[in-house]
């Protein structure tokens, strides 16, 4: 596992904010093994980065585990307090940014990944309220969807990264 702290902080949380993370263990030099972008710009200065993932290290996204999206690993009490448009997993490949996204108009925008899953891979959309873990990259890897309940209206919304509504301030 990784323990890096970027310098980058997101001060603009009324936007939607797009990022990868990109990770090759394999890779011979060790500060290129995780790579992160937000909004399409790769993050290269960190406050700390005293621990790097070991060619030897088995990620937990890849393990034969109980699996988390928005809540910590360690303990249910670390909750995500936002908004996930879309979540893709590819495995057996180091992406960057520019598989997920693209500049438009001088802005960031998601686009439609094209390529292949891999075995564990999966994407899901969030599309569908009643099924909100339905992995729609065609591996069925379905995610359960814990602590949401489809009829309340909650844990799903139209506004999206795709479909952005203005805010009143």
């Amino acid at each position: 596992k990784a323990l890096l702290d970027t310098n980058t902080r997101i001060n603009d949380t009324t936007n939607w904010h797009h990022i990868v993370v990109s990770v090759d263990i394999a890779n011979s030099t060790q500060s290129e093994r995780q790579k992160m972008y937000i909004n399409g710009v790769e993050i290269d200065s960190f406050a700390s980065s005293t621990e790097y993932t070991d060619t030897s290290y088995e990620p937990f996204i890849n393990a034969a585990t109980e699996h988390r999206i928005g809540e910590g690993m360690t303990y249910s009490g670390n909750r995500f307090g936002g908004y996930l448009a879309e979540i893709y997993f590819i495995d057996g490949q180091a992406l960057d940014s520019s598989s997920f996204g693209t500049q438009y108009n001088g802005t960031w925008s998601p686009k439609t990944y094209s390529g292949t899953y891999g075995n564990n891979g999966f994407f899901l959309e969030f599309q569908d309220s009643s099924n909100l873990g339905d992995d729609t990259s065609g591996n069925t890897n379905d995610w359960s969807s814990v602590g949401h309940d489809p009829t309340d209206g909650n844990g799903q919304s139209s506004d999206t990264p795709g479909n952005n509504f203005p805010t009143m301030n």
